[in-house]
């Protein structure tokens, strides 16, 4: 993860195959012509019997003549052996000829349609298995990645976002991707040396641990480990609690979506028409809602900048507020997961956002969504930064096509914790 420049920008990712089903079809097509081949020999072979056993009686007497032909005597028994060798190939290159003569049609045949067969095959696997770099399939689903960045009205880029080894199968089976967005604060230099510490440190420490412990429990692990990460690079440089990132985690895979946050970056779930923030903003904001909730004002006199501070975030040896999904929220064909800075819900509306989901995706949609937050030319433009998720049915038609969205049965919503 580099800091990106004014443009707006894209991840490449690899190609992510699967060739289960074509090489499935593949081999039973090669194991029906093999039987075919070896049942037609044995009739061919019979049936040269057959002429062999009507051949002339001329043949047969001129042949009894030679087997009893007199052999002169061999009396050195080294010389005995050569000839008996000589004899033995001959008579194996003999049988060879005659097997070459009787079934050669039918071998020269088989190695064609072999040929023929596997050349079938590979393309097959390319036209129903080869995926665009930023697409993986997860059981009969795939999920399209994007992302978009912009440093809006800033000198440079605070922001940071990351996605898992897409070509790690094990990873892939266990958990699905995982993608991370973070919005480093602190000053210019500091805040892109934060937000990219801690996407790196989480990326590094959350695969190991999915693999051997629960979801949630690699989550909070890798978080812990992203957050000491920051907290040493302050440490280092001398400015303690004066540096830090939010930060926003969330892993898609074959049972749903889990997530795991800390400051205001947000994650939405958008369903049909629908957009839903998943997570809670840690923030001043938030605090004076709920203040407001219970009849208590804000306090007076707070400078405004205050009123949109955060109130968690990575790296302080504490981390004041986690929120996490205990529990997968079940996906449905269709879903898109977006995961973005205050640099885009702070320009562009939450309607204005759904709208778009329902017309757009891919990368079309988060570089559409960038570019209508830095649109106004605002003096005082965050950095912005988009990663999407779009989870669609997997066809076996052309590579990258998708089915219209169709629902799958969804559970009850996931359980939250907030620490």
């Amino acid at each position: 993860m580099r800091p990106q420049d004014e443009s707006s920008s894209r991840e490449n990712l690899p190609h992510s195959r699967s060739h289960t089903g074509a090489d499935r079809g593949s081999c039973r097509r090669v194991a029906l012509l093999v039987l075919a081949l070896f049942t037609v020999l044995p009739r061919t072979s019979s049936a040269q019997d057959t002429t062999k056993a009507h051949a002339p009686a001329a043949d047969t007497a001129d042949s009894a003549h030679r087997a009893t032909k007199p052999r002169p005597a061999v009396k050195d028994s080294a010389v005995h052996d050569t000839i008996a060798t000589s004899a033995q190939g001959s008579s194996v290159v003999e049988r060879l000829r005659k097997l070459f003569r009787a079934h050669g049609l039918a071998v020269i045949g088989a190695a064609v349609a072999l040929v023929v067969l596997a050349a079938t095959a590979a393309l097959a696997r390319r036209m129903r298995s080869t995926l665009p770099a930023n697409v993986v399939r997860l059981d009969g689903a795939v999920v399209t990645l994007s992302n978009a960045q912009h440093a809006g009205a800033r000198r440079g880029q605070e922001d940071a976002f990351g996605f898992s080894d897409i070509k790690d199968r094990e990873l892939l089976a266990a958990v699905g991707v995982l993608g991370i967005v973070a919005d480093g604060m602190g000053g210019l230099e500091l805040g892109a040396q934060a937000s990219n510490t801690a996407v790196r440190a989480f990326l590094n420490t959350f695969p190991s641990q999915a693999l051997k412990s629960s979801i949630p429990s690699a989550m909070r692990t890798a978080l812990d480990s992203a957050n000491q990460a920051v907290v040493a690079l302050a440490s280092n440089s001398h400015l303690e609690s004066r540096i830090g990132t939010t930060f926003a985690a969330v892993a898609v895979g074959p049972a749903g979506v889990q997530w795991i946050a800390a400051g205001d970056t947000r994650i939405y779930l958008y369903r049909r028409g629908r957009l839903s923030q998943l997570n809670a903003d840690h923030s001043f904001h938030r605090l004076a809602v709920r203040e407001a909730a219970v009849g208590r004002a804000f306090p007076a006199g707070t400078p405004n900048e205050q009123r949109h501070a955060v109130t968690s975030f990575l790296g302080v040896h504490k981390i004041q507020e986690i929120d996490q999904s205990l529990h997968p929220v079940p996906l449905e064909y269709g879903d898109r997961i977006i995961l973005c800075t205050d640099g885009l819900y702070g320009s562009v509306s939450e309607e204005r956002m759904a709208r778009l989901l329902s017309e757009e995706a891919g990368q079309v949609l988060t570089e559409h969504l960038v570019s209508l937050a830095v649109a106004d030319g605002k003096k005082n433009q965050d950095n912005v930064t988009v990663i999407s998720f779009a989870f669609d049915r997997y066809t076996t038609g052309a590579a990258g096509q998708r089915e219209p969205a169709q629902p799958r049965p969804s559970a009850a919503p996931a359980v939250t914790s907030r620490v």
